[in-house]
């Protein structure tokens, strides 16, 4: 085989475009630049790993949200005045026990109320 003068380098350099080197384009060495990919994605997996995966990026596909009620974020401007900082408090629950009529003689409410068990299941 003859000597044509050209070296063939198939060498894998990292970071190939970014280290260019100017003085490269005159020597007419060629330098190919491609970004590294995760391969993660070609690689076959399992039956149950493919089902799972499909059924994760499938879930709730087409199905309608439940709209956003809260009110819109306060943001203070030159025009807006937020009185409160932070969220909004949350309502307290209060309930009276004091006002519940009085459980029936037997029941498994007054029997709870001695400290009993329920009757039944």
């Amino acid at each position: 085989m003859g000597d044509s003068g050209f070296i063939l380098d198939l060498t894998l350099v990292e970071n190939a475009c970014d280290d260019a080197d100017p003085d490269a384009i005159v020597s007419n060495e060629i330098v190919v630049c491609a970004q590294v990919q995760d391969q993660t994605e070609y690689v076959l997996k399992s039956r149950e790993e493919a089902s799972n995966d499909y059924a994760a990026s499938t879930m709730d596909v087409g199905n309608p949200q439940a709209p956003d009620l809260s009110p819109p974020p306060c943001v203070p401007s030159l025009i807006s005045f937020c009185p409160k900082l932070g969220g909004p408090v949350p309502r307290s629950i209060e309930t009276d026990f004091s006002r519940l009529p009085e459980a029936p003689a037997g029941s498994n409410a007054d029997r709870i109320s001695q400290g009993l068990a329920p009757k039944g299941n």
